[in-house]
């Protein structure tokens, strides 16, 4: 069985030769049209908040190089902790369980205001 869900979220660079345009999300010279998650990624975490709520903690964990509003998680009572892993980078996996099996605690500062 399980102890959480862990729901790993976010953004997606646009790299030439990348994604078709209305699938770019962030780059140098290209402006997000909308703080909040692309898609239909606040919708997964809704529907993933409604089916663990009260029974298992759930975790978010974001992938992104720029800011993304997530007040609707820091705000749900199902939602047990939001993890904010930037674009990590090659070791960023490790780095991550690291910090959700609770080997390191993470701690910093943000460059943004939550």
């Amino acid at each position: 069985t399980t102890a959480a869900v862990v729901a790993v979220l976010g953004l997606r660079t646009c790299t030439p030769p990348g994604p078709q345009p209305h699938e770019c999300v962030e780059s140098e010279g290209h402006d997000r049209d909308s703080l909040g998650l692309p898609g239909v990624q606040q919708q997964l975490l809704q529907a993933l908040a409604a089916a663990t709520a009260g029974r298992k903690p759930l975790v978010v964990v974001l992938i992104n190089g720029g800011a993304i509003s997530v007040g609707w998680a820091a705000s749900s009572a199902a939602v047990g902790a939001i993890l904010e892993a930037w674009y990590p980078g090659q070791e960023g996996g490790l780095a991550i369980a690291d910090a959700l099996f609770g080997d390191v605690a993470p701690a910093g500062r943000m460059p943004v205001t939550t």
